[in-house]
């Protein structure tokens, strides 16, 4: 079953829209490539892991910038 914003998968409802937007493009060209909803959930539940700690790699760092920008700036 593909899905799209408006139907997000539920393991990805609760999570931020760049989060879902990830999760649901893996999801549906994994079950395109491989027929399989199982490889394509896992497939779609690792790709969110990663953008979650791409995201809060991205907040720090822009934290961090911030942080140097108002003291030494």
């Amino acid at each position: 079953m593909p899905y799209s914003k408006s139907n997000p998968p539920q393991w990805a409802s609760k999570k931020s829209d760049s989060v879902q937007e990830v999760a649901i493009r893996v999801f549906n060209q994994t079950l395109k490539d491989t027929g399989s909803e199982e490889k394509a959930r896992i497939a779609s539940l690792a790709a969110m892991k990663n953008a979650e700690e791409a995201n809060k790699k991205n907040k720090v760092k822009k934290s961090v910038e911030d942080i140097l920008k108002s003291k030494y700036l």
